[in-house]
Parts: C-alpha cells; structure tokens; sequence
C-alpha cells in the first residue's frame, strides 16, 4: 500500500489535493487530469504548465468517446 511509507503517504497527499483543488474549481477531477496527463508532455514553458492548473482554465477540449468534451462545469455548458 502507498499510504505505509512516508514517499507514498507524499504521493497521496499530492493527488487528492490536485483532486479537491480541481472539484473546488468546478472541473470534472478524472477528465481534468486526463487532459493534464494528455498535455504536459508538450508544455515546454513554465506558462504552458500554469495553464493546464485547474484555476487557470475555462475550457479544454478532451475526446470523450469519439465526442469533443468541454472541461466548463456542466452548469455553464449550453
């Protein structure tokens, strides 16, 4: 289990706090981080990595099952 070392217990922290950081910005937290993990390989800037942190977007698309997906919460999707 991650949690029984002092490196995984680190670990947790930082993806549950990326998690809550990403519910408490309106973000879908599993699609947000797939679209992280899809981008930040290219992100060559220290602003490219800025825009991909969940207080920093309004919309980034993701291919959902073959269907463009907005990263809006679904409250302003329309």
């Amino acid at each position: 289990m991650v949690g029984d070392t002092p490196a995984g217990a680190n670990a947790s922290a930082i993806i549950y706090s990326l998690i809550e950081t990403a519910k408490a910005c309106g973000l879908e937290p599993y699609t947000w981080l797939r679209c992280v993990l899809r981008d930040l390989p290219a992100a060559k800037t220290v602003e490219a990595i800025e825009a991909l942190l969940p207080w920093n977007l309004n919309e980034m698309p993701l291919t959902n099952h073959g269907a463009p997906f907005s990263m809006k919460p679904s409250s302003e999707v329309g």
